[in-house]
C-alpha cells in the first residue's frame, strides 16, 4: 500500500461483489472487463491488474 494514502470504504455484496472507488479506477485506468489476479495475504485481499506476463501465475478454478 502506498504511504500517505487514505483508505476508501466499500461493501461486499451477497454475490461477493464490491465496487472499486472511482478515484482508484480513474487513477489506474481501469475499465469494465479489466482482469485481476486475486491473492489472500493473512487478513488482506490483494488485487493486481492482470498483464499477459502474469499468465504463469494464474490458477484455474473452473
Amino acid at each position: 500500500m502506498a504511504q500517505n494514502e487514505n483508505a476508501d470504504l466499500t461493501i461486499l455484496s451477497g454475490k461477493g461483489q464490491f465496487v472499486i472507488p472511482a478515484r482508484i479506477r480513474s487513477g489506474m485506468g481501469l475499465k469494465a472487463k479489466t482482469k485481476f489476479l486475486v491473492y489472500q495475504c493473512n487478513d488482506s485481499v490483494i488485487l493486481k491488474k492482470f498483464e499477459a506476463s502474469d499468465l504463469s501465475k494464474v490458477k484455474s478454478h473452473v
